[in-house]
């Protein structure tokens, strides 16, 4: 560049140097913003799910299981039998979580 006699400023260079820092960072942030978004949209649509699940399974054990004829205090026995299955489900999937 010595035929045009142009001379570069230093404190330029540092200055356009850090203004193209300062942008990739953003731009870096802002793509871990929408990361993080989306692992938290997705994690909300998992639990949705999950919860789902379990009460599908409740109600085929219900359904699956259900007494005929029994009298008073065998229902009882049975629904207190059902309500360990469902608390026993229950606790495996906040262990899971």
């Amino acid at each position: 560049m010595d035929y045009i006699k142009i001379n570069i400023n230093n404190d330029y260079i540092k200055l356009a140097k850090h203004k193209f820092d300062y942008e990739y960072k953003l731009h870096r942030y802002e793509l871990w913003e929408q990361n993080a978004i989306r692992k938290i949209e997705r994690a909300r649509e998992v639990g949705r799910k999950i919860r789902a699940v379990n009460i599908i399974a409740q109600k085929w054990l219900e359904y699956m299981y259900r007494p005929d004829g029994l009298c008073a205090t065998e229902l009882t026995q049975y629904y207190k039998l059902l309500w360990a299955v469902r608390e026993e489900m229950r606790q495996i999937n906040l262990l899971q979580i």
